[in-house]
């Protein structure tokens, strides 16, 4: 039964320093309280208990009134570690906005910029389609006039000079401007 006494001693203990730690979350703090009003009651029991040769009753006397000390100042360490866990929750909730904000951006830009490629490959497939309109329209009309074109304005008359010795031969005389080249050639 000294086992169980010093088991209880450690769990007051225990609640004690997670009391006074300023850095205690709700949960433990909360914790340590059930903890403190069990070792309480433990010792309370204890220091009324008829069978004294087992226990000091004088030292489970001292223990219960410690944790009774440490119980009325337990709502405040309650309502700190309360606050703490409430400035906690709205940083992190906070942060989690600000987090979500961002990502809504990033889509929306996302979401936009596919948008703008879409309508830039979209005009360029439309342009490209145009092109191959044209391009159709261009090889249909090459092909359609296959008929000689009547043009305006008057015909130029095919005139032959002959000049005096040549009349006899039949072949055209070439004018002395074009190139012995190309002479040669209108003759073959």
């Amino acid at each position: 039964s000294s086992g169980i006494n010093a088991e209880y001693g450690v769990l007051r203990h225990l609640a004690t320093t997670t009391l006074k730690d300023e850095k205690s979350g709700l949960e433990e703090v909360v914790s340590a309280v059930r903890n403190l009003e069990l070792a309480q009651r433990f010792f309370t029991v204890l220091s009324k208990a008829t069978e004294r040769q087992k226990y000091d009753v004088s030292h489970a006397a001292a223990e219960a009134r410690q944790c009774t000390d440490l119980l009325s100042q337990a709502q405040y360490h309650v309502a700190r570690a309360r606050k703490l866990d409430d400035e906690h929750r709205a940083i992190r909730q906070q942060q989690e906005k600000a987090k979500q904000e961002l990502e809504n951006k990033r889509k929306e830009e996302e979401d936009a910029k596919r948008k703008e490629e879409e309508e830039r490959h979209q005009a360029i497939l439309t342009q490209r389609e145009v092109y191959r309109e044209r391009a159709k329209n261009i090889l249909i009309f090459t092909e359609e006039p296959s008929q000689p074109k009547a043009t305006k304005g008057r015909k130029k008359k095919e005139e032959t000079v002959y000049s005096s010795g040549e009349a006899s031969s039949g072949e055209p005389e070439m004018p002395d401007s074009m190139p012995d080249e190309e002479k040669e050639k209108k003759r073959r």
